[in-house]
């Protein structure tokens, strides 16, 4: 499929990795509805075996959810033959369908949700805030980008109103906070060691530097967080031990055999950190 790129001029929020939130906040934006309650809300650490991808951010439907409860925006779940004119859509495409997104992933099927305007079934366009790119396809063609994940695309109707929320209704403040890190470091350290074991040359791997995109976004989504709670001076060593854990990671580069172990440490003590953190924010 030859797409006719142009290109926008549009700052994300959040990583490369995040699109859910950055396809969603896209929207926001454009209908100029404040969003700050969504960010102080969006503190997560997830390892996602199924996408083989660790998450600062909360999944997309509690992000929607959270949004519906204070009354900043419903939304309705639709399939591709549901799709009403001039509707504003956010939909899961295939990134390695995307001539300008293959070389960034270089994963067959990688999921990668864009924000969609439906202006009607001949015309619709395509804006990647992430990659800053927009092009125009048709309904037959939306189909073919939608058809190897088929997730609902979600159609998104934007009310307005503003609340402002307490800290114990963050999102990661309901889960029970030892067993949540512990089982998702215990999958992190399984499928980084796995991944270690190769005998390629790690810098030449692009795995290699796909995780560490992957940790450099949840840094960014720390300093989001911190940010917009007013916590950052307060509490700059949550992000330095993230910082710390990257630089621990690029070392495996050079020195796996010493660097390894002392990776998998500096994951298990950030992790300690971040619980004692959030059980501090809760009170």
């Amino acid at each position: 499929m030859n797409l006719q790129l142009e290109t926008v001029h549009y700052e994300t929020e959040y990583g490369d990795y995040d699109c859910e939130i950055n396809a969603l906040i896209y929207w926001l934006r454009h209908e100029g509805i404040e969003y700050d309650s969504l960010l102080r809300n969006n503190w997560d650490f997830r390892f996602d075996s199924l996408n083989d991808t660790f998450k600062g951010t909360i999944p997309l439907k509690d992000q929607l959810k959270h949004l519906e409860l204070h009354n900043q925006m419903n939304y309705s779940i639709r399939q591709p033959n549901e799709l009403a004119d001039e509707s504003r859509l956010i939909v899961a495409l295939d990134a390695f369908s995307l001539p300008y997104a293959q070389e960034h992933f270089r994963t067959r099927n990688q999921i990668h949700y864009t924000p969609v305007y439906y202006i009607n079934r001949e015309l619709i366009e395509i804006t990647d805030p992430i990659f800053k790119k927009r092009f125009f396809i048709n309904g037959d063609e939306l189909t073919e980008y939608w058809g190897h994940f088929r997730e609902p695309i979600i159609e998104i109707h934007c009310i307005g109103t503003s609340q402002v929320e307490k800290p114990a209704e963050v999102y990661i403040l309901q889960q029970d906070l030892d067993n949540y890190y512990l089982g998702h470091v215990n999958q992190l350290q399984k499928r980084i060691t796995a991944f270690l074991s190769t005998n390629e040359s790690l810098r030449s791997l692009h795995e290699f530097k796909r995780y560490y995109s992957l940790f450099n976004g949840m840094l960014v989504a720390r300093e989001v967080f911190l940010r917009k709670w007013g916590l950052m001076d307060a509490h700059e060593e949550v992000v330095h031990k993230w910082k710390k854990l990257m630089k621990t990671w690029m070392g495996i580069c050079v020195n796996p055999e010493r660097n390894t172990p002392v990776f998998q440490r500096n994951l298990v003590e950030l992790a300690d950190y971040e619980v004692e953190f959030l059980r501090k924010l809760r009170l």
